[in-house]
């Protein structure tokens, strides 16, 4: 009994300081804290048992969330889960289900990213300016470069025009009003800025069908247009909550809306967010993976109905080797009808018959950069991402 109580002695004692380091985190500071303005990852400013503080709080606060609007085609947003370092998609319609595909593959903060307009391509760049590609079906991130933003400056948002294929892109500095509208190149890795914005904490942005280019400010919880000549902002109004942290923002061409992914404070959480391009206002879609505290720095849109359209999977269709340098390998087990390839602006380069389960394509005279592979099989069509090195 002695032994016992000796050995429950010095098992108190040792765990005694991490109750203590528990007991000790305040509620109230964590919550002043987020009272704050914060740019990048929840966990550059909350270590992970501040977090489970700070969840505890809100889930005693929590109500169940039930009433989805289910209706309408089915949307996937894809994009990362910043604090589990995933790669994955929530359902628009139901974003309380984070569905994982796999670990991001990024080397600083997964911040800003988009994907081609009616491709499963996506483009990301980190705080660090490291440039990857991203295969949205498989998660597979691929390490092209780096895209150098303005001096001092870390990109926050990407995204298409949904017609025109231009890449634009938003940075700060997050400190003096130093921000600055740019077209990404992602052939040869360039950033040309178009102006300065003036914004304190612009975090993300989008691009209607109309070309009109959007970004929402985390300073003063504000919605801009943004003038794609000169980059001068045009308030629209306030979101109506306060945002924080890296967000999201992406226009759907299925449905004509545009969502946020973004923080709130006031729950704790992130929340899938619709927002009027008219009036800046924002309505909740519901909490994005509610619970264990969740982060989607960028989204892209993608309608999984044609997801399900293009997967020429079950006829066993592939190709090698990617990254390619002279030629790709393509088989099937059935007939490969035809095969295209299109650069990043959605031109046409190379459009080839092959009639046959296997064949060869010669890409020796395109230049490096990505590319998307189009193939027919049996009157199916899927497309595919690869790199000319």
């Amino acid at each position: 009994m002695k032994t016992l109580t000796l050995f429950c002695c010095l098992f108190l004692i040792g765990i005694s300081p991490l109750l203590n380091a528990q007991n000790q985190i305040d509620i109230n500071d964590l919550l002043a804290e987020l009272e704050n303005n914060h740019m990048g990852a929840i966990t550059d400013v909350f270590t992970s048992e501040e977090l489970a503080v700070l969840e505890a709080h809100f889930a005693e606060l929590r109500g169940e969330e039930t009433n989805f609007d289910t209706r309408g085609p089915k949307i996937r947003l894809y994009g990362p889960e910043n604090v589990g370092d995933d790669f994955g998609f929530i359902d628009t319609t139901a974003p309380n289900t984070f569905n994982n595909i796999g670990p991001s593959g990024t080397a600083d903060f997964d911040g800003a990213g988009a994907i081609f307009p009616g491709s499963t391509d996506a483009h990301l760049i980190d705080n660090a300016g490291n440039f990857y590609e991203v295969d949205i079906i498989t998660g597979q991130y691929i390490p092209m470069g780096i895209i150098v933003p303005p001096t001092g400056e870390s990109f926050t948002g990407m995204e298409f025009h949904p017609n025109k294929g231009t890449l634009f892109g938003i940075s700060t500095d997050g400190t003096t009003g130093q921000s600055t509208l740019s077209t990404i190149n992602t052939t040869n890795m360039t950033a040309t800025p178009i102006g300065n914005t003036g914004l304190m904490l612009p975090i993300a942005l989008s691009v209607n069908g109309n070309g009109s280019i959007f970004t929402y400010d985390i300073d003063d919880d504000m919605l801009y247009q943004l003038n794609p000549n000169n980059a001068t902002p045009t308030v629209v109004g306030p979101i109506g909550f306060n945002a924080d942290f890296g967000g999201g923002m992406v226009f759907d061409p299925n449905t004509n809306k545009t969502f946020i992914t973004s923080y709130n404070p006031a729950i704790g959480d992130s929340q899938l967010r619709e927002i009027n391009t008219d009036t800046g206002l924002t309505i909740v879609v519901g909490t994005i993976n509610p619970g264990p505290t969740s982060q989607m720095a960028w989204g892209g849109i993608v309608n999984s109905t044609i997801l399900e359209v293009q997967d020429i999977s079950l006829f066993g269709f592939g190709f090698t080797p990617n990254p390619a340098t002279d030629r790709i390998e393509m088989r099937a087990n059935a007939n490969i009808e035809s095969v295209q390839v299109y650069n990043m602006l959605g031109q046409l380069i190379l459009d080839q018959q092959i009639d046959n389960l296997n064949g060869t394509l010669d890409v020796s005279n395109l230049s490096i950069g990505s590319y998307l592979l189009t193939a027919q099989v049996e009157g199916r069509q899927g497309s595919y991402h690869f790199v000319k090195q």
